[in-house]
């Protein structure tokens, strides 16, 4: 006969390796379902306010642009802007807002008139033609390509866009 040992358990507590184990399962839950949801919202293409927080935007660190003086625009500085770039897109180009997740933005700081200005760099699809490093060390500048390649000058004092432009057809 199999004697069966009674284990007294205390109401109060609850075993710390447990507790763990639930925190961890749940953390694990909560990163999953969201990288799938996030995965799901930018590859059906419904959501381009989602895909300019995750897109890919480049910020050059460089000398001079176009013979003006230049700075680094922060993190901060940027999704400012970016939020102004779809804000402007939304309302006046909206064949390009519909497609602006699959555009990679390479940003420039540069100071005109006193105001701290932006010029972001929007390239359709670049990873065929460029590298990586190519992206974050050199401005590209591509003579066509039609609306795959379109610049914005963002003025972060007004908070307006101050220029816009579109690559011409080949």
């Amino acid at each position: 006969m199999i004697k069966r040992k009674r284990v007294k358990m205390n109401k109060n507590k609850i075993n710390p390796s447990y507790s763990i184990k639930i925190l961890v399962s749940i953390i694990a839950i909560f990163i999953f379902s969201g990288a799938t949801m996030k995965n799901t919202r930018e590859s059906n293409g419904k959501n381009p306010e989602q895909h300019a927080l995750n897109g890919r935007i480049y910020i050059l660190n460089i000398k001079h642009f176009n013979g003006r003086k230049t700075f680094t625009p922060d993190i901060k500085m940027a999704m400012s802007a970016e939020q102004i770039a779809i804000k402007y897109l939304k309302m006046k180009e909206p064949k390009i807002f519909n497609s602006y997740g699959m555009y990679c933005k390479q940003a420039v700081g540069y100071v005109s008139n006193g105001h701290k200005t932006i010029r972001v760099n929007y390239i359709f699809n670049p990873g065929s033609r460029f590298t990586e490093k190519m992206l974050l060390n050199d401005y590209i500048v591509i003579e066509d390509g039609g609306d795959s390649v379109f610049q914005m000058e963002i003025d972060m004092k007004t908070g307006k866009v101050i220029s816009f432009s579109v690559n011409g057809q080949a």
